[in-house]
């Protein structure tokens, strides 16, 4: 699943990007919101690491949001944090899927 939602976000923000590459004067108003919702997808796609381990319960969903955030610009810090993210078991106990245990 989770390559499933890698596929389907990249997919979004490509089509969103090039869609913005048409001149203003060529494109319809769907045209347009395609174009704008590349600001709503390519923060999903870099923020996808730290989704997925909310998503797990995982027990390092601070540091791996952390490593997301400060080091998910490169290539290599996203793929760390998605790795780890998708590595590894929930949580003791379930947990309520919140950064900070109580």
């Amino acid at each position: 699943m989770v390559l499933l939602r890698i596929a389907y976000l990249v997919l979004w923000v490509v089509i969103a990007w090039s869609m913005g590459q048409a001149p203003p004067s060529g494109t319809n108003e769907f045209g347009k919101v395609v174009a704008y919702s590349f600001f709503l997808a390519a923060p999903l796609v870099y923020l996808l690491p730290t989704y997925e381990a909310w998503r797990r319960q995982h027990r390092s969903l601070l540091a791996i949001a952390l490593v997301n955030v400060f080091l998910g610009w490169s290539i290599i810090g996203w793929v760390a944090a998605i790795v780890w993210a998708c590595a590894g078991s929930p949580r003791v106990g379930g947990g309520s899927g919140r950064f900070f245990r109580s």
